[in-house]
This record gives structure tokens, sequence and C-alpha cells, in this order.
């Protein structure tokens, strides 16, 4: 196997044969290429001179080796002797013919790197580039040691690279890091979106993916899933978790947390159990779990967010065990889920200014479950409100043309009044009934519909009006990347409002007939006048009476 020192074999001789006196020519100026697998990934590195000397370009063999100033020797070395293979070093030459027998990448090489990171020195060069390929001007022949300034990896997502160890003329190295982006999807129909649209109610089933990590140099690895559900979305249960398409058993390969946050929405926490097993696995992590879009729903908007990102280890070199040691986060990755309404507004035919209240609508729909109407009402004062109702402060007074003022009239009604706000749930089951009454500015509404057609038929008219004579159908429509639309822009006067991603229609009911009737007043003027009549020869009876008996006494 190729050793990073296999034609160091002749650096003992030269130590052996090597004259102290020998004179050390000047130190030639050398370029150090750096490469990264992955361009996007912003890095700063440094090149520290850990050992110097002369280099024959022809084998890669240096010679007359010393300690240079990119290392405290001193306490490198002392540190360096608790490892079995350096116990006997007392020079750099000695530690140069250990290091001869090592091979690349080894463990052994890996644990020299970490000890060799904790007391660098003097930087012999620095890259200035913003992207790969980087550049490193350093001067002198010798052995480098390559690494990324401290506090430079900040973006999310990246690592830093392994510690690199290089004998060093004009050379080219590709650094080991990584980049891990989390890949979180909606499953609808075996079939991965970013977006959907459903009925509140619903269940939704949610994957996330991220690659394995690349974990050589580490010795342990922190790997943690961490996703946040909005307020709208109630969470149920994990579906599977799987690393590289193992699937992997809870409390045994990881822990699951779920906790329901002060604002409502959820925290949903998969801490996986010593990760650093997977090293040798390739392929990805995948958790796939299920939620319920519920009555907190945001109703078209924004829709309902779904964020997930990962904690993981992001520095090889720690010396860590467990889940310690330095951590990154990756960028978020979200999913939306959206619901929308139909708004309905009744008015008067001849009069559209005119709202009505009191009409009564019933929908229906091929993907109906648990639908939401909201509306306002005024309760005599005081009045305590109930579950899914909130009540205005402002006192009003009832008029004498049944509309209501917060300008107390003279005198002063006994009674007053206050307007309460109220939203009505109707859950999936058997006979369900959604209906919504329009209140008094003439609205109801439906909330939490999905995509499919529906049907409003009107079941109670306002006093005084006809209930409309058909149904009105509608269709909504759901595109992945174009959202919502009406099915058919010619349906029923249904529109869209594409900002508040919500549908309205107005509705015309017109009043009933004032019909005719026949007979006149006369029949009436002869009743009171025959009334009359008779009233008057009450009167007259009882003067009688009354004087008669006047007379007598």
């Amino acid at each position: 196997m190729k050793k990073i020192f296999a034609v160091m074999v002749t650096v003992f001789l030269a130590v052996v044969f090597t004259v102290p006196a020998y004179a050390v020519p000047e130190s030639p100026p050398h370029v150090i290429t750096i490469t990264n697998t992955d361009s996007s990934v912003m890095h700063t590195y440094e090149a520290y001179r850990i050992f110097e000397g002369n280099l024959d370009t022809t084998d890669n063999i240096l010679s007359n080796i010393k300690w240079s100033d990119g290392i405290v020797s001193g306490d490198f070395l002392a540190e360096l002797k608790g490892m079995s293979e350096f116990s006997s070093c007392n020079s750099a030459r000695d530690v140069a013919k250990v290091l001869a027998s090592f091979e690349n990448d080894s463990s052994v090489l890996d644990a020299f790197a970490t000890i060799t990171g904790k007391h660098l020195d003097t930087v012999a060069g620095t890259s200035t580039e913003s992207s790969s390929p980087y550049k490193i001007n350093v001067t002198g022949d010798g052995y480098y040691f390559i690494k990324d300034k401290n506090d430079t990896v900040t973006a999310q997502g990246e690592t830093y690279s392994k510690y690199i160890l290089n004998v060093v003329h004009d050379v080219t190295i590709e650094a080991k890091d990584d980049h891990l982006v989390p890949e979180k999807n909606i499953i609808e129909n075996d079939i991965p979106v970013s977006t959907n649209a459903v009925s509140v109610g619903d269940e939704i089933t949610f994957s996330v993916k991220i690659d394995i990590p690349k974990m050589n140099g580490y010795k342990a690895y922190t790997f943690i899933m961490n996703d946040t559900l909005s307020k709208g979305l109630e969470y149920k249960a994990v579906k599977s978790v799987s690393v590289g398409g193992k699937t992997l058993a809870e409390n045994t390969d990881y822990t699951l947390s779920s906790v329901k946050n002060a604002d409502g929405t959820t925290s949903l926490t998969i801490t996986f159990i010593n990760f650093i097993q997977y090293k040798t696995i390739s392929g990805k992590v995948e958790v796939k779990y299920t939620a319920v879009l519920d009555t907190d729903a945001v109703i078209g908007g924004n829709g309902n967010p779904n964020t997930v990102n990962f904690t993981y280890s992001n520095n090889p070199s720690s010396t860590a065990t467990g889940n310690g040691g330095d951590t990154g986060i990756t960028p978020d990755s979200e999913t939306v889920t959206y619901t929308t309404s139909i708004n309905i507004l009744k008015v008067d035919g001849q009069d559209n200014t005119k709202l009505l209240r009191g009409a009564k609508f019933r929908i229906e729909g091929e993907k109906l479950n648990t639908v939401i109407t909201t509306g306002t009402k005024f309760e005599k004062a005081p009045y305590t409100a109930k579950d899914n109702e909130t009540a205005d402060e402002d006192i009003y007074y009832l008029l004498d043309d049944g509309t209501y003022t917060t300008n107390a009239p003279e005198p002063v009604p006994a009674e007053s009044y206050v307007l309460v706000h109220f939203t009505t749930i109707t859950p999936t089951g058997e006979n369900v009934d959604f209906t919504g009454t329009t209140d008094n500015s003439g609205k109801t509404n439906f909330q939490g519909l999905n995509s499919g057609t529906y049907t409003i038929t009107e079941i109670e008219a306002p006093d005084g009006y006809n209930l409309l004579d058909n149904p009105i159908s509608f269709g909504i429509k759901w595109d992945y990347e174009k959202g919502f639309s009406v099915a058919d822009s010619e349906q029923s006067g249904v529109t869209y409002n594409e900002a508040e991603k919500t549908f309205s229609i107005t509705i015309e009911n017109n009043s009933g007939s004032v019909l005719p009737y026949t007979g006149g007043i006369g029949t009436v003027i002869f009743k009171v006048i025959g009334g009359i009549f008779i009233a008057g020869a009450a009167v007259v009876l009882v003067s009688v009476v009354v004087s008669g008996r006047k007379k007598n006494t």
C-alpha cells in the first residue's frame, strides 16, 4: 500500500549519513493548490511548516530534517511521546523516521495530525480565493500542515476539512470536507412534492432525506434532525427511520422527542445514537412521518410551512467522544401545505349595496373533511363568550329600523348588545351537515377546502326573500407550481384572490312579491259605523235609566 512517506525510506539513510555542517541552500518558493469536491463551499486555508529540510523533487525525498517555525516543537514532542509509536523520539529526525512507516490516511496519522493541530505557531501562508481551487504561497521545502483558519467555516452545511499533511514543492491536494443539505418533501401518490393542498383534517406524509455524511477522521459524530411543524400541523407519528436503506429502531438506534411550543408550533427531534457506526455506509438518511392539518391551519395566505435542518459534527479533528465535538447546522429545507376557503357575500338582487343576513347555505363536495365557518352575531349584554367565540368590548344599541349603533339614543334603551365573532368547526362524520349562515354584514364562508368540485345550496333565505332556484356548482384546481385557481372561469361567478389564496362569490336574493287583494274598505267602514251606533245606543240607554231613578227619588 502506498505510504505517505513511501519515498522517505531513504530519509533514515539521509539522517545517518548527512554531515551536520552541511550548508542548507536557500529555500525556494512553492505554491500549494487545494481543490475541493464541492466548489460551492468556501474555505480559508492556512499552511504551517512543521519540518524543514532539502527536497529532492525527483524522488520527493526530504533530507536534513529539523523543526521549523510552524510548530512549538518542545510542547509538541512532549505530547507526541504519549503515542507509543513516538515514545522514543527526541528530535525532528526521529519523528520523521517513524512517520515514514505510516500508511496514508491511517488512524495513527490522523492522531498525529490532531496533536500537531494543538501546537501550531507561525503561519507560512494563507489562501485568499473565495472558491476552489485555493492557493497558498509558501517559501521553503518541508513537511506542511494545512488546515481551515479558525472560525471561518460558518456557512450552513459546511464542514471543516480534515487536517492535511504533505511534503511540499509545487503540489496540488484535494481537501476532504463535506457539504450537507437536507431535502424535505411531501409524499402524494408516491410522488415527492414541495407544496400540496389538502382539506382541514387530512393526514399528510412527510419525507426528509440527507446524504450520509463523510465521517473519515471522526472519532464520534453528532447527527440530529430538527423539524418544526407550524401551528396548523399536528404531529401524529414517525413511520420509519433508515440509514443507507437499513431500518432503525427507536430507543436503540435513535431517540424521538415531540414538544408543543408556546407559540403553537411543534418541535420534532430525532437524535441518532452512535451515528459513527454508519461511517462505512453510503447512501441516504431518510425519515418519514405523518401530521394532520388541524383547525389552527392558516387558510390561504402563506400556508402552513414545515421546516427541517440537521445538527451535525463539522470538524474531523475534534477530540470529543460520544455525541460531542464541534457542530454546525445545515440549511433549512421547507414544505408548505395550503388549504383554502369560499367566501360568500349575500346581497339584495335589486340593490347590491343592501347586505342580507340570515341566509343559510349548505356545501357538499368530494374532498370535504373538517369544515370551518366564521361569522358575527349580536348578543344581549352582558355576554360570556363560549368556546370558539370572542366578544368585542363596544356596547351596541338596537334601533327601530333593526340596525345597531354604538351611539346611545335618547332615551337610552334598557337593553344593550355586544358583537360576537364565532367560529364553527364541523368534523368529519356520518350525516355531517356543513352549513353556514350569513351574518350582519351579509357574509359567511366555508374554510379548510382542498381542490375538488363543490356545490352550494341555499336552504334558508333571509326574511322576505325567495330561495335560490338552483344550487351553485364550482371547482377548485391545484397545481404544485402554480397553486390554486378556479376550475372553470365561467362558473357561477366564483373568483380567485391570488394574494389571499381564497375564493369568493356574491349571491343575489330577490324579495318576495306583495300580492294584491279585493273587497275595498266598504265592509270595514260599515263595521266601524255599526260599532259607533251600538256604542251610542248604550250611552242613551244608560242616560235614560239614570234620569228615571232621579225622578222617582
